[in-house]
């Protein structure tokens, strides 16, 4: 009796012509919770965090009357936008525990906190530089100094809760906790930045900064959970 082959694919080797595209950027989140001055990791709540920043993204998204979401940049005039209630959003990808994490700044202490600008119209004296622009200025402080060229991924930032403030004003306010840094940036060491950037090739997150300027989307992906917003949020105009 001839037994038959039960390998169906015989020589064929195998295509990825036309193969589905997978998932990408489903990374666990960090929050914040800037009423109690609380970080969370996953679900775990700690009082300070440790972390390397990869990128940066943000957007203002704007849900029109049929339920599709628009995003536009952080500077678009309201008047150029659909109507809609606009969601201000900012994420910073990191490693955290030598995985990325995504650290969703969702309230506007937590957003202040990275991207309070170095000047200008729209920065808050409240709040210090925020932390992108502090290692970016940093990193050319650095190169100044030792002529090395660095980027986010070469350093590690140690973060804890900031003295209370006060935001808003006149009857609109509420009390707040900011981020700060508690000492300056430490550089990771070459293995590690060597791990970082192949991670952030592999993962591609050139396009996870590209996607929110994609002007429109189908749906949101969800923030990272758990994450408690202020009472006292998204104020009209500010860019970011």
């Amino acid at each position: 009796m001839t037994k038959k082959n039960s390998n169906p694919f015989g020589d064929f080797e195998g295509t990825t012509t036309g193969e589905a595209e997978q998932v990408k950027w489903e990374f666990p989140g960090i929050g914040y919770n800037a009423s109690n001055g609380i970080f969370y990791v996953n679900e775990d709540q700690v009082d300070t965090l440790t972390l390397v920043p990869l990128a940066l993204r943000q957007c203002k998204e704007v849900e029109d009357i049929n339920g599709s979401t628009h995003r536009y940049p952080v500077n678009m005039p309201r008047s150029k936008m659909v109507e809609g209630d606009v969601t201000y959003r900012v994420q910073v990808a990191c490693i955290q525990n030598d995985e990325i994490f995504v650290f969703g700044a969702r309230s506007w202490t937590a957003r202040a906190s990275w991207l309070n600008p170095r000047g200008g119209q729209w920065r808050d004296d409240k709040f210090e530089t925020g932390l992108w622009y502090m290692l970016q200025d940093f990193i050319k402080e650095q190169a100044t100094k030792h002529n090395v060229s660095t980027t986010p991924l070469c350093w590690e930032l140690s973060l804890l809760v900031g003295k209370e403030i006060t935001v808003g004003s006149g009857k609109n306010t509420s009390k707040s906790k900011p981020i700060v840094l508690s000492d300056a940036p430490a550089f990771v060491g070459r293995e590690r930045v060597e791990k970082y950037a192949t991670l952030y090739e592999d993962e591609d997150l050139t396009g996870w900064v590209a996607e929110w300027k994609k002007r429109s989307v189908e749906a949101v992906e969800p923030e990272p959970e758990p994450i408690v917003e202020e009472s006292l949020d998204d104020v009209e105009g500010i860019p970011f």
